[in-house]
């Protein structure tokens, strides 16, 4: 169970990030990171439009995943 001071402290760290320009890599990087932990712990802030987006998906999966939806359109799954 995580505290909620951590909580705290990773929410800051999160509007914080959020808040740097330009944006680079290594920040961007600790900043899904944290999102991800949040979410994990069922707390979701905004995001915004990019990490809304799960920035595991690969073009690979998602084209398997248009492939799973038109075969459950057609009755093929």
């Amino acid at each position: 169970m995580t505290s909620e001071s951590t909580l705290t402290a990773w929410r800051a760290e999160v509007d914080r990030l959020d808040q740097i320009f330009p944006r680079e890599p290594a920040n961007e990087a600790k900043h899904l990171e944290l999102l991800g932990k949040l979410r994990q712990r069922g707390i979701r802030l905004d995001e915004g439009i990019i990490e809304e987006i799960d920035h595991h998906f690969a073009p690979y999966t998602i084209a398997v995943r248009i492939g799973w939806s038109w075969q459950e359109l057609f009755g093929l799954r």
